[in-house]
Formats: structure tokens, C-alpha cells, sequence
């Protein structure tokens, strides 16, 4: 959990991103320290396109590319797992298990963010080998307003149409 939120941490910017700041309250320790301890030396940007974002950082022993995002985004990327302090290969069993996970915490409405890491160089920005570390759930709640503005609109004879980018079962979670 520690490395999880940790890992989530670095491959944040915060700022007025509401999952990011969500995931650097939880993480509860000061950002600046950490972004001094495992300074970025390259990065991709979370796009809504990519569903994830991307950092480069420097550790004592070189180097780690660390992938945040949704977790049915990042999970593809990962050939490792991170089990009990011991990095190993991830089994058909242990990729059941996760997804069954996710599916399970999305379908009650819970955005889940993953979070992978590998040993690489300065420039490496690839995403695959990746070793997947944890996954977090995060609620976010249907604005109050939400209800009554689809209500208004169904009267009015207009077809409501939700549109995001959250995991499937997330997304039927909130419409219903």
C-alpha cells in the first residue's frame, strides 16, 4: 500500500486535478521532499486520449519509469508483479484475480487508478515489462444537481447521452 500510494505520488502533478490531489492527500506526506529524493527528468502528460500519465525519475541506483492511470489501461503493460517485497512473473491466476478486483470496485462506482513501475534509463519512456505495483479506488460522487438536470431534460424530449471516460462498470454504476 505504502509503495503504492508512494509510486502515485511521484507520477503526480497535482495542482487542480481532482485525482491528483485526491491521491497526494491519501499519499499524506510532503511532495516536495519526494520530488527532491527522486527528481523527473522526463515525462508524458495524462491525456484524457492515453488514460495515463508517464514519469521518468532518478533513484540512487539509477533510474525508474513509473505509469499512472486507469487500471484497465495499465494493466496490459505489465508482465511483473510486485508481491509481498519480491518481483515476479504475473500469473494467469494473479491476472484474474486483479481484474476480477476491478471489476468489483468499479461496478460500485469507484474510479480505480493503477500504478506500474520498471528499472530503466533516462529516456525510457516505453510502457511495456512494466511491474504492476498496487491499484487504489477513489469515489466520486454524482453531483447532487445530476438527478434533477437529467429529469429536466428527459421532459424536454432530449435524449441524455453520458459521455466519460471511465471504466464501463464505473460509468453504468453512476447512471443507474
Amino acid at each position: 500500500k505504502n509503495a503504492t500510494l508512494t509510486l502515485m505520488a511521484l507520477c503526480s502533478d497535482g495542482g487542480e486535478n481532482p485525482t491528483e490531489k485526491a491521491i497526494l492527500m491519501a499519499y499524506g506526506k510532503d511532495k516536495e521532499t519526494l520530488d527532491k529524493t527522486y527528481p523527473r527528468v522526463d515525462e508524458i502528460p495524462f491525456s484524457s486520449g492515453r488514460k495515463r500519465m508517464l514519469t521518468v525519475n532518478r533513484t540512487d541506483d539509477g533510474f525508474i519509469t513509473v505509469v499512472k492511470g486507469a487500471f484497465d489501461v495499465i494493466f496490459p503493460f505489465c508482465s511483473f508483479l510486485y508481491d509481498e517485497g519480491v518481483k515476479r512473473k504475473l500469473t494467469g491466476s494473479d491476472k484474474e484475480k486483479l481484474k476480477k478486483e476491478c471489476e468489483s470496485l468499479s461496478s460500485k462506482g469507484y474510479r480505480v487508478i493503477a500504478v506500474a513501475v520498471k528499472k530503466s534509463n533516462a529516456s525510457d519512456k516505453t510502457e511495456e515489462n512494466m511491474t504492476f505495483i498496487g491499484m487504489t479506488s477513489l469515489s466520486d460522487p454524482l453531483r447532487k444537481e445530476a438527478f434533477d438536470a437529467v429529469k429536466i431534460c428527459k421532459r424536454a424530449g432530449i435524449r441524455v447521452i453520458m459521455i466519460t471516460g471511465d471504466h464501463k462498470n464505473t460509468a453504468l454504476s453512476l447512471a443507474k
